[in-house]
Order: structure tokens, then C-alpha cells, then sequence
């Protein structure tokens, strides 16, 4: 089996990094200018606005907005600045009174303070625009713009759903958290368009002259999904009565919704669709992708995540 790779974990770790350098050393220097009384905004540069490295330090009571890994997101309230291993780090309470203690450059002020502000009428945000968006009470997630709107803005979610919104509900990110917010929607939008076509595949069907006997083995449509069970009783209408091998129970099952197990007679196809035995036999047979076919069969899911198998281990689906 080939080793998984986590292209979002990976983002992630390189992105937090680098946020944490840049924004340790934007609040170290204003809390030094705080302490040492100096006026260093006039003789400062101005600076993007609202990147979070680029902002002043937050203050004790300040309600953020804490991105604790790569495009997720909750709010808390500043209880204390604090120093972690020459870190700057905020103590901070969520709403349901967990404390706990986070990198100052993983945390954004929420809309409506003088350091972080909605879009401007002047400076819209284009579709296709990546932000962070409060879709629902206090909940904010990873959107997308579709378009502008007379009163806000028309965004969808990482699973594409759509809603409209005001401005005041969208913060617009820093860079590296942009990146995070592309890498998610990247495997989100993969993740939908394999699901589009396995679904476009089809559902699998047993050769012609397929008939089981008396407690042979069989893979069967269980729901929308398909499970490992035994042949327990026939009926006259052609039905059979199926033991499932998940949890024991038996069912009647239509004569269409009963293929045998592999191997099949033609192989599957590159590009096509196949049922996958599980490993566990009160999981269903997921449906993969087939990479390639020679020397062996490589399959992928919709995940991005990559696996070998052979004929015996597969359906094939589109025949």
C-alpha cells in the first residue's frame, strides 16, 4: 500500500511557521512601544490592512478570532498576553469557557474594531476572492466569493453551499491564511467533482448467469451503499433474503442489488470506477478511482489519498 500524504497538514505546518515569526515580532515591538511611550506610527510605514502579522497588538478583553490549524476558525475572548518560550502567545476563553493559550499570530480581531474592518465600497472584493465569512451565529468558516451584491456579498462554503452576506461578516485575510483558505477549497472542490463522477459510474452489476447458492458470499446493496453478506433464502419472485456480514441482520434483496464477489471477468479500466473490499467487514465497499493497472492496480478516493490493490479486492463499476 502506498504511503497518504495530508497536502492541507503540510500547508499548514510551513504557513504557521512563518506566521508565527511574523506576527511574534509585531507584537513584541508594540508592546515596546506601549511600555516605552514612543509614537512610532508616525515615522512607521503604513501597512496592509487587515493582515494579521501587520496588526497591533491585541489588548486584555478584545474579542478575536483564533485560527488555531489551516482554515478553521472560532472566537474567544484576550484574557492575558503572555510568553511562550520567547513566543508572544495569548491566554484566551472560548464561549463555552475553555481556556487556553495560543500563538499570538493565529488570532485576528473581529470585525468592528479600529484595526479590522470590513470591505470598502471603494475597494470591493472580485469573485472568486477567498475570506473568512461568519455564515452563521459566531460560526465563521473559509467562503468564497460568488459575486457582489446591493447589500453585502453572495459566498459559498468549503462543501459549496451558497449564502448571501453583509459586509460586516467578512474578514479579509492575511496571505498565509489565504494560501490555507486555497488548499482547503482545492480539496474541497476535488473532493466534489469525484464524488460527481463516481456517482456518474454507476452502480455495479453481476455477469450474466449470476446465480448464488445457499450461503455463498455476496456483496449487496444496502441503502445507497454496499455491504459484504451471505445468501441465507430464496424467493419466488427471484428476491433473496441476505445475512449481512456487518452486524448479523437479514434483509430481502432485490435480484438486481445482489453481484457476486471478485474477480470479475473484464478488469477494470484506467480512469474508470471501482467497489473496493474494506478492510473491516462492517464498512461498506467505497467507491476509488483507478490510477493505473499495470504492474497493479492503483486506486485513489476522493481525498487525494492513494492505495494498491489487485483484481480479487475489486468491482469494477461501468462495464
Amino acid at each position: 500500500m502506498l504511503p497518504s500524504r495530508n497536502p492541507l497538514s503540510e500547508a499548514a505546518r510551513r504557513s504557521r511557521a512563518l506566521r508565527r515569526h511574523v506576527g511574534g515580532v509585531w507584537l513584541t515591538l508594540s508592546l515596546l512601544a506601549t511600555a516605552s511611550g514612543c509614537r512610532c506610527n508616525e515615522d512607521a510605514p503604513p501597512s496592509p490592512r487587515p493582515a494579521i502579522a501587520a496588526a497591533p497588538a491585541v489588548q486584555r478583553g478584545d474579542q478575536v478570532l483564533v485560527e488555531p490549524s489551516a482554515g478553521v476558525f472560532f472566537e474567544a475572548r484576550v484574557l492575558a498576553l503572555e510568553n511562550n518560550a520567547g513566543t508572544p502567545a495569548l491566554k484566551l476563553q472560548r464561549s463555552d469557557g475553555e481556556l487556553l493559550s495560543v500563538d499570538a499570530a493565529d488570532v485576528y480581531r473581529l470585525p468592528g474594531s479600529e484595526t479590522t474592518s470590513p470591505p470598502s465600497e471603494a475597494d470591493p472584493l472580485p469573485a472568486g476572492r477567498l475570506a473568512v465569512c461568519e455564515l452563521r451565529g459566531h460560526q465563521w468558516v473559509g467562503c468564497r466569493v460568488k459575486s457582489r451584491l446591493d447589500a453585502g456579498y453572495r459566498v459559498e462554503d468549503y462543501g459549496g453551499e451558497e449564502r448571501s452576506i453583509t459586509a460586516g461578516k467578512i474578514i479579509v485575510p492575511s496571505e498565509l491564511t489565504r494560501m490555507n483558505l486555497d488548499q482547503r477549497f482545492r480539496l474541497a472542490d476535488a473532493r466534489r467533482g469525484f464524488d460527481k463522477a463516481a456517482a456518474a459510474a454507476g452502480q455495479p452489476a453481476a455477469p450474466k448467469g449470476f446465480n448464488p447458492g445457499y450461503k455463498e458470499r455476496v456483496v449487496a446493496r444496502r441503502g445507497d451503499e454496499w455491504f459484504s453478506a451471505h445468501i441465507v433464502r430464496f424467493h419466488d419472485d427471484g428476491a433473496f433474503r441476505v445475512r449481512w456480514m456487518s452486524d448479523n441482520r437479514e434483509n430481502d434483496v432485490q435480484k438486481s442489488d445482489v453481484i457476486p464477489e471478485p474477480p470479475y471477468p473484464k478488469p477494470p479500466k484506467r480512469g474508470g470506477f471501482v467497489l473496493l473490499k474494506p478492510h473491516v467487514q462492517s464498512l461498506p465497499w467505497a467507491r476509488w478511482r483507478v490510477v493505473s493497472v499495470r504492474p497493479q492496480l492503483v486506486l485513489e478516493d476522493g481525498n487525494g489519498v492513494q492505495t494498491t490493490s489487485d483484481r480479487r479486492q475489486v468491482v469494477p463499476l461501468s462495464q
